[in-house]
């Protein structure tokens, strides 16, 4: 499990809501993640719950 595979997994999945870690996360919160989980598919599982929130924040946000 490296960072650069979290930072391609957000990065693979930017037009699903990745961008929000993608755009938003250095190398050191990757690092964070990275270190908080037993494997890659944790870590993985953590950001797209983080990417997945901000969706909805950004829905429930929207100006209509």
């Amino acid at each position: 499990m490296s960072v650069e595979a979290l930072k391609k997994f957000a990065l693979d999945h930017y037009e699903e809501g990745g961008h929000w870690v993608y755009e938003t996360h250095d190398t050191g919160d990757y690092e964070i993640v990275f270190r908080s989980h037993k494997t890659l598919a944790e870590a993985k599982a953590d950001l797209r719950a983080y990417w997945e929130y901000m969706n909805e924040r950004e829905m429930e946000c929207r100006f209509e």
